[in-house]
């Protein structure tokens, strides 16, 4: 790349590039180490293991029923009763 690019989007790795030859064309040791950094770290963390159950079409139907029959239950109260997260009381509701 030999010249700073004329729209205002340039990409992380042309970014690096144009740093690059920025350093080197000026002798700039800083705008190399500043170029070097510019690197997305992958992210190594290991998930928690799911813990809820999956939700099926029949596990649906049964949400749907339970609220039917006890229409001031809250999302948190259906999710504990059934071993999923208040989310997927929602997107059950939803598809009523």
């Amino acid at each position: 790349m030999s010249k700073f690019p004329s729209s205002n989007h340039i990409s992380i790795p042309d970014a690096r590039d144009l740093l690059r030859e920025l350093a080197d064309k000026h002798g700039i040791s800083e705008l190399r180490t500043l170029a070097n950094l510019m690197y997305r770290r992958k992210h190594k963390a290991m998930r928690a293991p799911n813990t809820s159950q999956t939700v099926t079409p029949h596990l649906n139907a049964d949400i749907r029923r339970f609220h039917r029959q006890n229409p001031v239950a809250s999302n948190q109260d259906i999710a504990n009763h059934f071993g999923v997260n208040p989310g997927r009381i929602s997107e059950a509701l939803e598809s009523v």
